[in-house]
């Protein structure tokens, strides 16, 4: 301890005893002043000894009773104004239960800090794994930025744990961070905290270049798998370095900043991410896009284009895909991929898919009256299927004989059945019960199994527009021709979307696709011009085709 904080403590020690000692003094001349001990004010220094048991503890409170007993003991009269003094025994008897409170109090309060005490060093633990936890962390981030020390924050974020608690317990996971834990600490040698439930944090009084090789000896131990129980667990990580003071001179921030570090690393990557200010500003934004995603529907920034689809048997336009645009108010256009993202993450997706719902079952009942009677396929979250009141919505909206009338097709995209079969399975059964015709977009991009093909209820596959470049090579005509023997042999019709030239048009068609999508055909387009791209197509229908694909 400096010497300065030892000076100090040793005047506030002396100015204690000063004041308990006076206070003491001054309440037995309040006894003598009053008339002596046979009115009540003795027990007003059972204050001075209760302080002295606070700032002392037992050989405060054993100073103070004796110097109280003295004080109003053999020399203080029972009344003043008479001269009566007081019997021995009497205060004899009031010195020993001065003493004998002072000690009780005395040790009650010595229970009550050591409680305490525990109570604020079990509230800087994890109560899971026992390590550190952030409170702690953050103020000994602020010791070491006040001692002026480079070090470095190594932060790791365990990617399955979900996994491993679902498949093997909860108990099983805690061990599985403990263990990851305990390797970082052989590993670098710093002191490790829990930063959260699956994130951890080592503390490393060096730089960036000792930080970084301390981080992948870390993460080349755990490709090995870790002996949890009965089980081996491979743990996956992000990982992410901080450096004080070049990242940030708030050690406040230091958590932030590594947390920020921590969320932007890609799947593919395999070291950690250093952190820099860019990383930051995208936070940040996403941050205000978020915000300004809650606003957008009720603000009309949303709105819907439609691409049309062709079928290649008759040459005419039989549907269209509803596509979700957002023009925000400063941005500009945002790009489907990053707020419909967004809106799963924060929730918001449910809101946009009943928006997407009701547009496009009002613009398609205005083109029926108009005459023109074409599907509307709209894309749809896996995680509306989870949610039991949007699942409803859609069954009374696409289901049954408003349905029919509606003539609305849900595409949902084969990435989401990776993860989510199992879960998604019985709401699409009941979709499909309800007479919803479902698709599936976007195949060949998330492999998927021919299995889910046949056990779910789809009635339409869509390949997926990465297959277009490679049409006409052996590789990729015999895929798309499998695909196409597949779905027509289990009464499911097949789309192929993102059709660019006249060369893959006409391939498709020769090898028996039933229905095209993409801007060889037709880009996106606003409602109002697709009534008049529909009616040109009909007046065309009898042309050659390489005219019908210039209208």
């Amino acid at each position: 301890m400096p010497k300065i904080f030892q000076s100090r403590r040793i005047n506030q020690t002396y100015w204690h005893w000063f004041l308990l000692i006076a206070m003491t003094a001054l309440l037995a001349k309040l006894v003598y002043l009053t008339g002596g001990t046979a009115r009540a004010f003795p027990h007003l220094l059972y204050i001075p000894i209760f302080l002295g048991a606070y700032y002392f503890r037992l050989t405060g409170a054993l100073m103070i009773a004796v110097l109280s007993g003295i004080l109003v003991g053999p020399w203080m009269p029972v009344s003043v104004a008479t001269g009566e003094m007081q019997a021995t025994f009497t205060w004899l008897w009031r010195m020993v239960m001065y003493v004998t409170l002072g000690s009780v109090n005395s040790v009650l309060l010595l229970n009550v800090q050591r409680m305490r005490a525990a109570e604020i060093k079990s509230s800087y633990r994890d109560m899971f794994t026992g390590y550190p936890n952030q409170d702690r962390l953050a103020q000994d981030l602020k010791h070491l930025a006040q001692e002026g020390r480079e070090f470095c924050l190594l932060g790791f974020r365990i990617k399955n744990i979900h996994e491993i608690n679902r498949y093997t317990g909860y108990d099983i996971g805690i061990a599985s961070i403990k263990e990851a834990a305990s390797l970082l600490e052989e590993a670098t040698g710093g002191t490790v905290y829990s930063l959260f439930l699956n994130d951890f944090v080592a503390v490393l009084k060096t730089g960036p270049e000792e930080a970084y090789a301390a981080c992948m000896k870390y993460l080349e131990r755990l490709k090995a798998p870790l002996l949890i129980d009965r089980y081996k667990l491979e743990i996956f990580v992000q990982s992410a370095i901080v450096h004080y003071p070049y990242d940030t001179k708030d050690p406040s921030q230091l958590i932030k900043v590594l947390c920020i570090a921590l969320g932007q690393q890609s799947e593919t990557r395999q070291g950690p991410v250093l952190f820099h200010a860019e990383l930051e500003r995208n936070d940040r934004d996403n941050y205000e896009l978020m915000v300004a995603l809650y606003n957008a529907i009720s603000s009309n920034e949303l709105f819907l284009v439609y691409q049309p689809k062709q079928d290649l048997r008759t040459g005419q336009m039989v549907g269209v895909e509803a596509l979700t645009r957002w023009r925000h108010p400063t941005r500009g256009m945002i790009a489907p991929d990053i707020f419909i993202k967004l809106a799963e993450e924060i929730g918001l997706i449910h809101d946009i898919t009943r928006w997407v719902v009701q547009t496009a079952l009002k613009q398609n009942k205005l083109w029926q009256e108009q005459g023109m009677h074409v599907t509307i396929g709209i894309n749809i979250s896996y995680k509306d299927l989870s949610d039991k009141e949007t699942l409803q919505f859609l069954k009374e909206n696409l289901g049954g004989k408003k349905g029919e009338e509606a003539r609305i097709e849900i595409e949902l995209t084969e990435r989401s059945l990776i993860d989510n079969a199992f879960e998604i399975s019985a709401a699409l059964d009941e979709l499909k019960r309800s007479g919803v015709s479902i698709h599936l977009d976007d195949f060949g991009t998330g492999y998927n199994s021919l299995s889910n093909l046949v056990n779910l209820p789809i009635d339409c596959l869509k390949i997926d527009k990465m297959f277009m470049p490679g049409i006409g090579e052996h590789v990729s005509d015999a895929i798309i021709h499998a695909l196409i023997r597949f779905c027509h042999k289990t009464q499911k019709r097949i789309i192929a979307e993102g059709v660019e030239t006249k060369e893959q048009w006409e391939a498709l068609k020769a090898m028996g696709v039933d229905y095209v999508q993409g801007y060889y055909y037709s880009k996106p387009l606003p409602p109002c011009d697709i009534k008049a791209f529909y009616d040109a197509q009909r007046l065309c229908i009898e042309k050659p085709e390489d005219e019908l694909a210039l209208v």
